[in-house]
């Protein structure tokens, strides 16, 4: 009897519907392929802003010794006789 029954759905479902192909929308395939790249491009852009919501900056920068040294003795007595007069915080925007 139940060879008689599964004979009976397999003459009645056949062509394409018999292996599941005809259940699928009929959205043509560029559609299809457009909305899953645009779903990627989500799922991206999510991964994306997790991951850089978890890097943060330094409390402080950490210089040693040496580095401060240089740049008190170096560097900051060429700033302030070369780019101080026109680029500090007291100069007015032309």
């Amino acid at each position: 009897m139940l060879a008689e029954n599964n004979i009976a759905v397999r003459a009645a479902v056949s062509g394409p519907y018999r292996f599941g192909l005809g259940t699928r929308s009929r959205v043509p395939v560029r559609k299809r392929m457009l909305a899953s790249i645009r779903g990627l491009g989500w799922l991206a852009a999510v991964l994306l802003l997790a991951f850089t919501a978890t890097v943060r900056a330094d409390d402080e920068p950490k210089f040693d010794a040496a580095a401060l040294e240089f740049f008190e003795k170096e560097v900051r007595p060429i700033l302030a006789e070369r780019c101080y007069e026109c680029h500090s915080a007291t100069t007015a925007e032309p």
